[in-house]
């Protein structure tokens, strides 16, 4: 586990996937071994996607610089052919969604977030107005998808990427060959896509799973992560290294007891912060708030900024915890 956590982690360079030559080192897992999970986490526009395309060494999964694209959970493990397993939700949790989204409609949108977010997956998928429920769920279009799978089979990273886009992409609308949208976005009717293919850093028995952002705008979105990190066995937590220091999202998934507990059963090593958009830097700027000298290089500047992400980082984690955990 550790050599793969070293190799997902990484040291201070760029991330890169590692070259075919290289899975070798990766031996796989007994075949009745479960995977091991590595979650990736962060705010919304973190760059937890360009992370993990980075890490899969191909351009699979969706991303935006202007709004949030990952809109459910998808993971990535190793297959020697480019595939991909589509799950939608069941019909009886579809059926809890669309009648609090009529609920919603009725009160005139003053009600719970968690009715919010029923509303907001619903007119994405019906489009608003919404009729009323019974209706709704009769619509063959959307009823003949709920409880069912399905499985695309690609040629390749970019065949795939495409196929899969529809399901994972909250900004791609669910059209066929004719132009109608039927339904309009499927992403709300997904509870998982399984992405399969030589995914390198996968190969030693790794699942990356990708999630919804913490800040993410939409609140149906967003709970997501909440389900899935108990599955976790690994966490990397990506912030933008201009805000990673005060990141509130990603901090609030680390409370104090969490952390102590971290520290004093020795599972520190699979928790990781990765402070993404390093190469977006202004010197300038970076030296008026570190206090560095005007005209430091750019890369001073960068090495500084580095240094004191880390080091408030490191300060944070520790902060509260008793001396005897703390490192020497």
């Amino acid at each position: 586990v550790q050599p793969r956590l070293r190799l997902l982690a990484g040291g201070g360079g760029a991330v890169a996937a590692p070259e075919p030559e290289s899975f070798a080192l990766l031996a796989p897992p007994p075949a009745d071994a479960p995977p091991f999970h590595v979650i990736v986490a962060g705010d919304t526009g973190a760059g937890k996607s360009t992370l993990l395309n980075a890490l899969l060494g191909y351009e699979i999964l969706p991303t935006s610089c202007c709004a949030a694209c990952t809109a459910t959970v998808i993971d990535a493990s190793w297959g020697e052919v480019w595939s991909a397993t589509v799950e939608f939700v069941a019909e009886e949790a579809w059926r809890e969604t669309v009648t609090a989204a009529e609920a919603h409609a009725r009160a005139g949108g003053d009600s719970s977030a968690a009715a919010e977010a029923s509303w907001e997956r619903a007119t994405a998928v019906y489009g608003s107005p919404l009729a009323d429920a019974t209706t709704l769920l009769a619509r063959l279009d959307v009823a003949e998808l709920l409880g069912t799978s399905r499985q695309l089979s690609a040629g390749g990273d970019a065949d795939l990427a495409d196929l899969v886009a529809p399901f994972v992409d909250a900004s791609a609308s669910a059209s066929d060959d004719s132009g109608d949208l039927s339904p309009r976005h499927l992403w709300p009717l997904v509870a998982r896509v399984h992405l399969r293919g030589p995914f390198a850093v996968t190969a030693g028995g790794v699942l990356l799973r990708d999630v919804p952002g913490l800040a993410d705008e939409s609140a149906s979105r967003s709970g997501v992560l909440e389900r899935v990190l108990e599955a976790a066995d690994s966490l990397l937590l990506v912030s933008s290294i201009n805000r990673a220091a005060n990141d509130k999202g990603a901090k609030s998934l680390l409370p104090l007891p969490l952390r102590r507990e971290l520290l004093d059963s020795g599972y520190l090593g699979d928790l990781a912060f990765i402070a993404s958009k390093a190469d977006l830097l202004t010197p300038s700027e970076v030296s008026e708030n570190l206090g560095l000298s005007a005209g430091t290089s750019a890369a001073a500047c960068a090495a500084a900024r580095n240094a004191f992400t880390a080091h408030t980082l490191t300060h944070w984690f520790h902060e509260g915890c008793p001396p005897h955990l703390l490192p020497a």
